[in-house]
C-alpha cells in the first residue's frame, strides 16, 4: 500500500510539473518580426510590422501592401498579373520579388543588383515607406519614391 501511495504521489508531482511548464511556455510572448531578411519569404497572408505599420503579402491579388497604424493603405506593389497563392521574398541579390504558385516572378523591385549582401526589407516609419537596405544600411530601393537607387 505504501508503494502505491508513493506512485500516486510521484504521478501527481509529475502532472503538476508538466502543468507548470505548459503555463510558462504559453505565457511567453512571441515577437513579431520587424523586417524581412535576404532569402526569406512572406507567404499568403504573411506580414511583419514596425511601430504599427504593417507590410502584408495579400493573397487575393498577389500584392505586397503597406498599411499605416490606422489601417490606411500607404503603398502596394501594383502586381498586374493577379493570381492567388503568391509569396513575397527578398532575393539574395537584393530584389524584392513576388512569385506565383509556379515560382514565376510576377513583380519585382528591380534595383539592378545594387548594394552589398546581406539585404533586408524594412518599414521606414518616418517616411511611411518600404525600403531595401544593404549591409551598410544604405537604401538600395524605396517605395516612397518608386525609384531604383
Amino acid at each position: 500500500m505504501a508503494s502505491s501511495s508513493r506512485a500516486i504521489a510521484s504521478i501527481l508531482s509529475l502532472i503538476a510539473l508538466v502543468s507548470l511548464l505548459i503555463a510558462t511556455v504559453v505565457s511567453i510572448p512571441i515577437a513579431t518580426p520587424s523586417y524581412l531578411p535576404s532569402g526569406d519569404y512572406l507567404r499568403p497572408g504573411g506580414f511583419f510590422s514596425r511601430s504599427g505599420f504593417t507590410l502584408t503579402m495579400r493573397d487575393e491579388d498577389c500584392n505586397i501592401v503597406l498599411t499605416s497604424p490606422h489601417s490606411y493603405q500607404i503603398w502596394q506593389s501594383n502586381n498586374t498579373e493577379g493570381g492567388k497563392g503568391c509569396r513575397a521574398g527578398l532575393e539574395y541579390h537584393g530584389s524584392l520579388v513576388i512569385l506565383n504558385r509556379e515560382n514565376e516572378d510576377v513583380w519585382n523591385s528591380d534595383n539592378n543588383r545594387k548594394g552589398t549582401y546581406p539585404f533586408k526589407v524594412i518599414i521606414n516609419v518616418k517616411d511611411g515607406a518600404v525600403e531595401i537596405r544593404d549591409k551598410f544600411y544604405d537604401i538600395v530601393w524605396s517605395s516612397k519614391y518608386h525609384i531604383k537607387r
